[in-house]
């Protein structure tokens, strides 16, 4: 895990973005700044102005670091300092809303008002998605992403088998991205993975831009805690049976009761 001195200044996912940054200089990361909690908008207004339009405004919570997904709010198309000072306040506020407070209740946290926020350019890419390793079969890259907008937009699933270099047939699912792309992908997603301190033991979740040959990391944060069962289901014999290897998570030997 990251230092807890950065989570806690900057939040989760804004201490990954930093980590990685400083770590894959190469990797295109969309320019940002980040708002502190407490931090007058005033301070970062110089650097907002510098960034390209429109910019996203996303949480950047202490307690987002593998937790709290889709909890707080980001808002997108900001142009101006004033739609920036209101989506800044609607995704502090969203650190305590009702939301976050059934979540915390559910998974045992405390949470406070403290909300870091990300205010980053909205990088323009022809596909964007999310990639992740199969916390329970390693060998599967799961990748997600959408194509086109509005009522065109089209959303693709592909899996990567990376024991073997190539897609894994599915039959829940088909897919229209290349090989050659995924395999690109994958290879951006290794060079993440491999800064283990962002999460020990656990599988990453990637989010991302992507054109052909042409990469850009939007964030990243822990997943699923890597984990493999130690036994095997047996053939039921059912051949109308459809299976897919999207399932996470282990159940006992004996199964569900």
């Amino acid at each position: 895990m990251l230092n807890l001195q950065d989570t806690q200044r900057y939040g989760g996912k804004a201490a990954i973005l930093m980590y990685i940054q400083e770590r894959l200089p190469d990797m295109l990361i969309p320019p940002y700044v980040i708002k502190e909690y407490g931090q007058k908008i005033q301070t970062v207004i110089g650097d907002f102005n510098s960034l390209k339009k429109p910019v996203i405004v996303r949480s950047s919570s202490p307690y987002e670091y593998g937790d709290f997904e889709g909890v707080f709010e980001s808002i997108k198309g900001v142009y101006d300092t004033k739609s920036l000072e209101a989506a800044v306040a609607a995704v502090e506020r969203s650190a305590t809303s009702e939301r976050a407070k059934e979540y915390s209740r559910q998974n045992g946290f405390e949470i406070n008002e403290v909300m870091h926020t990300i205010i980053q350019e909205q990088h323009d890419s022809k596909y964007t998605g999310v990639m992740m390793r199969h916390p329970n079969n390693p060998d599967l890259i799961f990748i997600s992403y959408y194509s086109g907008e509005g009522v065109g937009r089209v959303h693709n699933n592909f899996l990567f088998n990376e024991a073997t270099g190539s897609a894994k047939r599915n039959s829940v699912f088909s897919s229209r991205m290349l090989q050659d792309d995924a395999k690109f992908l994958f290879d951006n997603y290794k060079q993440i993975e491999s800064l283990s301190d962002i999460a020990e033991g656990q599988v990453l979740c990637v989010e991302f831009g992507f054109e052909p040959k042409k990469f850009a990391l939007y964030q990243a944060r822990p997943f699923k805690k890597i984990q493999t069962a130690n036994f095997y289901l047996p053939n039921m014999g059912h051949g109308q049976l459809i299976s897919t290897d999207l399932c996470f998570g282990i159940t006992a030997p004996e199964g569900l009761v």
